[in-house]
């Protein structure tokens, strides 16, 4: 999927269309050396407002047994680490940014097949891990009422 560019450097750049996710043209940057994925809009969240955002971000081992993740609250409050939920500013992005269910997942599809190592949002945190880059994946697979679906018809 995509195309590539050759540096002279030797490293190798494949580009991963992402239509419709957040525009029609979008598109993920995979730098083959690093491992690491741009991944545009996809990933990103909103900041909570008041607090300081770190670059990077790692999941606490309570998020990878959680079942609820607050999918449908801002600021949810995970009963298990009586924290907010790391994951929750990430669903109402994807709802309001993305166009539809059918582009979120294709997106989220391009990701998993590429299988980064680090995942590097345009908006939101430095994923690190692999394990949390599959599970906030799969977490934004199961997401319904994104964009136009989100749309409620009189």
């Amino acid at each position: 999927i995509g195309r590539k560019l050759q540096l002279k450097s030797g490293r190798t750049l494949r580009f991963i269309p992402t239509p419709f996710s957040h525009s029609a043209g979008s598109f993920m940057t995979y730098d083959e050396k690093s491992g690491i994925l741009f991944s545009s809009d996809i990933f990103g969240a909103y900041a909570n407002q008041g607090k300081e955002r770190a670059l990077f971000a790692e999941l606490p081992d309570v998020c990878h047994s959680c079942r609820d993740a607050g999918m449908g609250q801002d600021g949810y409050i995970c009963a298990s680490a009586a924290a907010p939920c790391p994951i929750s500013p990430m669903f109402r992005w994807h709802r309001e940014m993305m166009t539809s269910n059918k582009a979120l997942r294709y997106s989220l599809k391009a990701t998993e097949a590429t299988a980064p190592g680090m995942l590097a949002p345009q908006h939101g945190h430095v994923l690190t891990r692999e394990k949390d880059i599959r599970l906030i994946t799969r977490r934004l697979m199961e997401l319904d009422d994104v964009g136009i679906d989100g749309v409620a018809y009189a």
